[in-house]
């Protein structure tokens, strides 16, 4: 299993100005448990081969490993409306084939985590007060062409 995570991270399309992985977590039995070892990987210049040799010491089939990095993305900012590149977090995950009841049968030995999730769910923001709408009227003659008050937040 670790040769091949090994070969999967060499797979990464790590940051031009961050070229190194930034952590490990090994998690034991499921993501409830708190990890049995992590290493702070910043400034430590770790590659694959080396992010596997630390793997290879907590070696059991109940187990998952957890590496941080960066990569490049494409971000446009609103404020300025212009695309920069800049470094985002990027998440690979190894499943052992018991780790989380055998989640590695159902959803593979390998993820990545892209660090997406953010563009498509609305950042929190305070709760706006509500104004209500008495009625909106369609275009057309039909008296069904209303509905009734709704809550416009």
């Amino acid at each position: 299993m670790i040769p091949e995570f090994a070969r999967f991270l060499t797979t990464a399309p790590l940051s031009a100005s961050q070229t190194t992985f930034t952590e490990l977590h090994v998690q034991p039995v499921d993501s409830t448990e708190t990890a049995v070892a992590q290493w702070d990987l910043r400034d430590q210049g770790y590659g694959p081969p080396e992010v596997a040799a630390l793997a290879a010491q907590h070696l059991n089939a109940d187990t998952a490993y957890i590496v941080g990095a960066n990569w490049d993305v494409w971000l446009f900012d609103m404020e300025t409306m212009k695309w920069r590149k800049e470094p985002q977090p990027l998440t690979l995950t190894c499943h052992g084939p018991l780790y989380d009841d055998g989640i590695a049968s159902s959803a593979g030995h390998f993820a990545a985590d892209l660090g997406f999730e953010h563009y498509f769910t609305r950042p929190w923001r305070p709760p706006r007060p509500c104004r209500r709408l008495q009625s909106l009227r369609l275009l057309g003659p039909s008296p069904r062409a209303h509905f009734p008050p709704v809550d416009v937040c």
